[in-house]
């Protein structure tokens, strides 16, 4: 989809899709600073030296899950007022097909954090418990710099990723449940 002038991967949500982009202006943190500074010309010491001590981060620009209403068009922050909020655990399968046969291992990392390694004909189970929060995939040694996403992933329904060859445009491929489900099971199979 197109927003903003850049591109963003949507992911299916039952009527409608999420996308994650960029948080609007932080505005009680500039209305924050703009108060900062001008307390601070007015006063000197002590004072001063207390208000900056008074820390407000900074949440412009952070990385935020949107919902796209299809009929609509209409884009609003996800969870909104029209989500029904719940605590289910998205399960997202990455994995690699068996005709990767002789590439490199490649890890595998959600939000930072390692989560496993992939070699051919493997797969990763991961799971998700922040419902409508975004996470961040990313594949290690891979030949483009930082091969990164940002998703929020469906807790209704499985979460299939395929990596894709190095030689690809692109590293990851999201897959349909019913094609996820037939790829994995016809790895379960190979591994047998």
């Amino acid at each position: 989809m197109l927003h903003d002038k850049q591109f963003f991967p949507l992911m299916r949500q039952g009527s409608f899709f999420t996308f994650v982009g960029e948080a609007l202006d932080d505005q009680l943190y500039a209305a924050a600073q703009a108060q900062s500074q001008s307390k601070g010309m007015l006063i000197a010491g002590a004072i001063g030296a207390a208000l900056a001590q008074t820390y407000i981060p900074d949440h412009s620009a952070e990385p935020t899950a949107y919902g796209l209403d299809m009929r609509t068009g209409a884009i609003a922050p996800y969870p909104g007022a029209h989500t029904s909020v719940r605590t289910d655990t998205a399960y997202i399968y990455v994995y690699r097909p068996a005709q990767a046969a002789g590439a490199p291992p490649l890890k595998v990392y959600v939000d930072g954090h390692e989560m496993g390694t992939l070699g051919a004909g493997q797969y990763l189970e991961l799971p998700w418990a922040r419902f409508g929060k975004p996470l961040q995939l990313c594949l290690g040694s891979w030949p483009v710099a930082k091969p990164c996403q940002f998703v929020v992933p469906n807790a209704v329904r499985l979460n299939y990723l395929k990596v894709n060859e190095p030689a690809a445009p692109q590293p990851w491929q999201w897959m349909t449940p019913a094609q996820g489900a037939v790829d994995l099971d016809e790895l379960d199979k190979r591994a047998r």
